[in-house]
Order: structure tokens, then sequence, then C-alpha cells
């Protein structure tokens, strides 16, 4: 499966776009993720280690509204992860 990323993100990955890595949940997903870009981690989840509600995740296209850490993934799954812009 593999993370994609845009936007203010881009720089706590290293500018990668996509990301792929080896989980069967989306809960080992996010804990790999947190392993490989050690950074993203402040900025993508909270103390309790959720997704912060800043940001937003997709699979294929649909919001995961609550991310489950139970979800199952399939190798050729994507999770876009998008972060909400404030402005005014």
């Amino acid at each position: 499966m593999r993370f994609r990323f845009s936007g203010v993100l881009l720089r706590f990955v290293n500018y990668r776009k996509e990301i792929e890595l080896e989980a069967e949940t989306l809960g080992i997903a996010l804990q790999e993720l947190a392993q490989e870009c050690p950074l993203l981690s402040s900025v993508m989840y909270d103390s309790q280690g959720k997704v912060r509600s800043a940001h937003r995740l997709f699979l294929g296209g649909e919001l995961i509204r609550d991310p489950d850490p139970a979800l199952g993934l399939k190798k050729t799954d994507c999770i876009e992860v998008m972060t909400a812009i404030a402005g005014g």
C-alpha cells in the first residue's frame, strides 16, 4: 500500500509525493509511516497517536471519516493525506 502527500506535508516526508509500505491494516500503516518519517509524527498525530483533525485521509477517493486502525488494506491501496488550509 502507499501513502500520497501534497502541499505543506511534503516537507515532513522529505518531499516524497508517495511512500510505499507493507501493511495489512490502517493502524499498522500509520505506525510504519511514523517510523519512516519521524518529522511527520509531530504534525500529523495528536498526543494519543490519532490523526489530527486538520488532516483528512482518503482511500480510493473516499474520505475515511473516523480512521479505524483495524481497517484492512490491500497492496494496491493508496491513502491520500490532505491538510486543511486556513486563510481568509
